[in-house]
């Protein structure tokens, strides 16, 4: 979306697809989007949840993204100058030959490269030696070949193309673009083959016209900044016992908190020392706040890196374990086991979060934050397609 709305602001004009879950959001930020494929927040409340038969369930979908995905842009590509893919484009590098255009890949985090530095990301362990990260990546295209490379064959085959070895390099382009923080996310070392990376920065979405709701500006004000805790579009097992905990250890550790609703649905009874709120611009939050607790997304890790506050992150799925690992590594945060959480536990949390070494870091590595990715995306995009 960030990339998008760059790209109009340049001139261009944008043909977005999106996953169904997300299209009213995207055309709430005055951009024209077409739904199409699964929705990935089943995908996500399954693997959350820690459902594994669901999960298992909902992954064998992925083969018909593949055909969804043709039908529904074939004709586009064809007066499109170029194609830009994000997340499971399964047949971005299909559609980018069919239009005769180039294909380029935006990464949101390192973990999507194969390298020996992080293993795949069906990994949650991030210590892993070398040889074996190696080999989880060997993994990882045997289990995406086994979804897609039946469906992307087929379609290559009816377009007359030469069918394809390796998935996972066909989900990514030759040029791709990792949209992260350098400081927290380097750029890893690749595995054969490799591909032309160019390191933007995040991309930060920040609305021109956004507000706080009165409700969450008055309690910012009403006290000493309070942490924030939110998990976005990660469900939860048990949301009620969730928030106990949490409003627990807010009295134990003596902290004022905000807690956002998200997908998993937290309710809880506000008082002086807990506000709960819906959707609420990161960007003007978090600087008011004294440490973010999260998920791991890549928008909520940047938001709080540019506010210069410390982050706890409990990761459920993916990227968000390689992503506490990067923060603990750069010293502005550590990570949590999600489901192991008391109310004792919640209150040791925040109080480590206020601890010195961790709040001068963030504050150290905020002003280093890249904030010009978009332009820089829309200069590489403009030279690539003529």
């Amino acid at each position: 979306m960030v990339a998008a709305r760059a790209l109009q602001a340049a001139g261009h004009t944008c043909e977005l697809f999106v996953p169904p879950s997300s299209a009213e959001w995207v055309r709430s930020l005055g951009l024209s989007a077409t739904a199409i494929g699964i929705d990935y927040a089943a995908v996500s409340k399954a693997a959350s949840e820690g459902r594994l038969i669901d999960l298992l369930r909902v992954l064998p979908l992925l083969r018909h993204e593949v055909d969804a995905q043709v039908e529904a842009m074939g004709e586009v590509v064809k007066r499109c100058d170029l194609v830009l893919g994000c997340s499971v484009f399964a047949a971005g590098r299909l559609l980018a030959e069919l239009g005769g255009v180039p294909y380029r890949f935006l990464a949101l985090s390192p973990f999507m490269i194969p390298s020996p530095e992080h293993p795949a990301p069906f990994i949650r362990s991030q210590t892993l030696p070398g040889w074996v990260n190696r080999l989880t990546w060997r993994l990882n295209e045997v289990m995406w070949s086994s979804f897609l490379k039946g469906p992307l064959n087929r379609r290559r085959r009816a377009a007359g193309l030469g069918p394809t070895a390796a998935v996972w390099s066909t989900l990514l382009a030759d040029v791709t673009y990792l949209a992260a923080e350098p400081a927290l996310f380097p750029s890893p070392t690749q595995l054969a083959p490799t591909r032309e990376l160019q390191q933007l920065g995040a991309l930060f979405l920040d609305e021109p016209n956004a507000a706080l709701s009165p409700k969450l500006d008055a309690f910012l004000r009403a006290g000493p900044p309070p942490l924030f805790i939110g998990f976005g579009s990660m469900s939860d097992r048990n949301p009620a016992k969730t928030t106990a905990a949490i409003v627990e250890g807010a009295r134990l550790a003596g902290r004022r908190v905000v807690v956002s609703r998200g997908w998993a649905g937290f309710e809880l009874p506000d008082d002086e020392h807990v506000c709960v709120v819906g959707d609420e611009p990161h960007h003007l939050v978090f600087p008011r706040c004294a440490g973010v607790v999260h998920h791991g997304g890549v928008g909520t890790t940047h938001a709080a890196a540019r506010a210069g506050v410390p982050q706890a992150v409990m990761p459920h799925l993916l990227d968000q374990f390689y992503t506490a690992h990067r923060l603990a590594l750069a010293g502005v945060g550590f990570g949590v086991p999600r489901y192991q959480l008391s109310g004792a536990r919640f209150a040791e949390l925040f109080t480590q979060l206020s601890q010195s070494q961790l709040v001068e870091r963030a504050q150290q590595l905020a002003p280093s934050v890249i904030l010009d990715a978009p332009q820089r995306l829309v200069e590489s995009l403009t030279k690539a397609s003529g």
